[in-house]
């Protein structure tokens, strides 16, 4: 039975194995070949006649010593494990990784059954053990491959100029000041030639591949997206509302499409790190709001999705309070429609709510449209974009919908959006692009974004970094503070919180995009006809519904919780709903099962917009401000004075993490504002529990302890393992 058992164990797992990535290792062909080779030059030995995948010894058949079994009992595993486990290298995940190790564990129980019934059949088995190995040289050898390969090192991609290509005789040159910034990739537009990256064997991203369409700040009528508006607001012409490229535009989609598996053909053989469909794109342009897409081919693609939220017209009508006669003359307000029905008292804004909401739809299903046609070509290929904005109604920015349709992305992190689109992307790559040129302040955020599970950050660029006036391209100032560090951040000291998984509090903060909708037009009422003015760059600052958001976070991590986001709570979890006015009745449910507060009264309207009469009861606790609510949570670790505590799980210890409380802002620009105060604090932790404790900056023992006191700085944050046994030669690799 326990043999029987072990043999489906060991076939499910090599299926899972290769329904869940390639069946070609291309990059480690010759492990595959090596392991497929040992395969059958075992089967060969043993012979048709004698190979059994039970564990059980065939009848007449001998002990062979010959071929592989002359070196290793085991071959046929060896053989099965080499291969599998190239497999798994081709495109590396924890998941897969997990199975191998499964696969692993499998098969040394059915070598532990076979060698027991071989060593009950033939009296020399114990000799031949003596002078053979069973797996050994292949499992260690696999398992720090492994490792190696899952946790990569921290990205550091030079955003590259144009002016290298003009002096490509410098090229040499510049690598080499590259690597003296600690830099360790490059960058290549689409459609252009990574020859010289591929030859100096240095990684490189693929950038700006769709050029037209999705940045309209580019390649579009609409550039001067101010004078536009203002041309708009002399007439307010319906006629405006048709985007010159049409997402829904099967033309324009095939196109883009092929744009992609175009860009991904050409790149394909070198396996770039990241394939970046378009920086800074927008439905509208950032997060500016106008009353795209009124084009025929959108309205007809909406009234299709529309059928999938309502049973039927008159359902429609109800919910909207219309009257259309047919489903061909549905017709979604305008904000200026839907802001006179506002005016007038009419609470139903569904009109306009379920339009954004298609809009959100259409420009992330264009983007997972792209992602395919990408791995189309190569399903390992990495398909993100650039320079997202801040969650908005307008611009479609959904940032759960958009987190679905990409595999990587580089936020830009205004109003909380690098931490929303963490907790929607926990195990896909994360960029920030650096812009600063003080040592301190760029190290102050790229550890905080480390910590927050960045991948690794986009410098912002080769023509402020090199002197190109200069005949030996030397390093800028900028260039050389920098360069300090990018070498902390790929330190073995970094690289042991990039490997380690973060732990996050049952606490969650509530995203919805419906309310985002219902602020906004609330928030814009007093602008009258000027909302369309209520540019991205005047929202960052001034959006009520964000500045809750960010305080809220801010509130958290300053109590020394680590929240996320999420759409729905888990039963038993914290949930905080930051202007949550919006709900369908699934949410109310979920929030019913939690513990819920809230700072305006929740679910007043539904998830279409429409005012709830009466609204429901018993949803959250209010609570005046935020403050309020986190009084009545208890963290983990306690600091004091207040400061961020982040918490890790290593294979070897647990880590910890304290950095100062900070609001930092990034705007489109790549300035930052906010920052620490400049002066060093005494801080003191307290644990759940003794440990043994070591500063990892110093590699300091404070003792086997609860509580311990340590200097927070302003620039870095205060790095500690926590150990079960004392000495930390195992978790640095002595």
């Amino acid at each position: 039975m326990k043999g029987k058992l072990l043999v489906a164990l060991q076939l499910g797992l090599i299926a899972a194995l290769f329904l869940t990535g390639p069946w070609v290792a291309r990059r480690w062909f010759v492990l595959e070949f090596l392991g497929g080779l040992v395969l059958a030059w075992a089967v060969a030995t043993m012979g048709l006649r004698h190979l059994r995948t039970h564990p059980d010894v065939a009848p007449g058949a001998p002990l062979l010593t010959r071929g592989p079994y002359r070196w290793i009992r085991h071959p046929m595993y060896a053989g099965v494990l080499v291969g599998t486990g190239a497999l798994v290298l081709e495109r590396f995940t924890w998941e897969r990784a997990v199975l191998w190790l499964g696969l692993l564990g499998v098969l040394l129980g059915k070598i532990g059954l076979e060698e027991s019934l071989l060593r009950a059949r033939f009296a020399e088995y114990d000799a031949y053990c003596r002078r053979t190995k069973r797996l050994l040289p292949f499992v260690f050898v696999f398992g720090l491959v492994m490792i190696a390969q899952g946790a990569e090192d921290y990205r550091v991609i030079m955003w590259v100029g144009d002016t290298v290509w003009k002096q490509p005789d410098k090229f040499p040159l510049f690598l080499q000041r590259l690597r003296e910034m600690n830099v360790n990739a490059g960058m290549v537009y689409g459609d252009a030639s990574p020859q010289r990256w591929v030859e100096a064997r240095f990684p490189y991203y693929v950038e700006n591949i769709v050029n037209r369409g999705l940045c309209l700040k580019w390649n579009s009528k609409v550039r001067d997206w101010s004078g536009f508006v203002d041309q708009w607001k002399k007439t307010r012409d319906k006629a405006a509302f048709i985007r010159e490229y049409c997402l829904d535009d099967p033309a324009w989609r095939q196109w883009a499409c092929e744009q992609m598996r175009a860009a991904v053909r050409k790149h394909k053989p070198y396996r770039p790190l990241l394939y970046d469909i378009r920086d800074e794109l927008s439905v509208t342009i950032s997060a500016n709001p106008f009353d795209y897409c009124f084009c025929p081919k959108t309205l007809t693609a909406f009234r299709h999705w529309l059928k999938s939220q309502y049973p039927d017209l008159a359902a429609l009508n109800r919910q909207w309070e219309t009257d259309f006669p047919s489903w061909d003359s549905v017709t979604p307000f305008s904000t200026d429609e839907i802001k006179a029905r506002q005016r007038r008292g009419q609470e139903s804004f569904a009109p306009w709510c379920d339009f954004r909401t298609y809009m959100d739809i259409s420009l992330a299903n264009t983007l997972d449209e792209l992602r395919r046609a990408a791995h189309e070509v190569d399903p390992d290929a990495l398909v993100g974009i650039e320079g997202t904005q801040m969650p908005h109604a307008f611009g479609g920015y959904d940032l759960w919908r958009l987190s679905q349709a990409l595999d990587w992305v580089e936020p830009y992190d205004i109003d909380g959006a690098r931490a929303i689109f963490g907790s929607f992307m926990p195990s896909k790559p994360i960029y920030s692009t650096i812009g600063e040129s003080d040592a301190d302040k760029a190290r102050r955020r790229l550890w905080h974004l480390l910590l927050e599970g960045d991948a690794g950050c986009i410098v912002w660029w080769s023509e402020d970094c090199l002197d190109w006036k200069s005949a030996d391209l030397v390093l800028t100032s900028k260039g050389r503070a920098l360069a300090s560090v990018f070498q902390e951040l790929t330190s073995p000291l970094a690289r042991l919180f990039v490997q380690a998984q973060r732990e996050f509090d049952p606490i969650a903060i509530h995203y919805s995009q419906p309310s985002i909708q219902i602020n906004w037009l609330m928030e814009s009422l007093p602008d009258g006809g000027t909302w369309v003015r209520r540019f991205s760059s005047y929202e960052a600052q001034h959006n009520r519904l964000a500045k809750a958001r960010v305080d809220c976070l801010q509130q958290l991590r300053a109590a020394g919780f680590s929240p996320r986001f999420a759409l729905a709570p888990r039963p038993s979890e914290t949930f905080l709903m930051v202007g949550s006015v919006a709900m369908s009745d699934a949410e109310i449910a979920a929030a019913r099962q939690a513990r819920c507060f809230a700072d305006t009264p929740p679910a007043l309207f539904d998830e279409h917009g429409t005012k709830r009469n009466p609204p429901p009861s018993a949803v959250a606790t209010l609570v005046k401000n935020w403050a309020e609510a986190v009084a009545h949570l208890q963290p983990e670790v306690r600091v004091s004075p207040p400061a961020a505590v982040y918490r890790y799980r290593h294979p070897k210890a647990r880590l910890l993490a304290f950095e100062r409380i900070e609001l930092q802002q990034m705007g489109e620009d790549l300035k930052v504002q906010g920052g620490a105060a400049p002066a060093p604090v005494p801080t003191e932790a307290r644990l759940p529990a003794p440990a043994h404790v070591y500063d990892l900056r110093t590699c300091q023992y404070l003792g086997f302890t609860n509580c311990f006191s340590f200097t927070l700085d302003p620039t870095r944050p205060s790095l500690f393992a926590l150990l079960t046994e004392k000495g930390l030669d195992s978790l640095l690799g002595k």
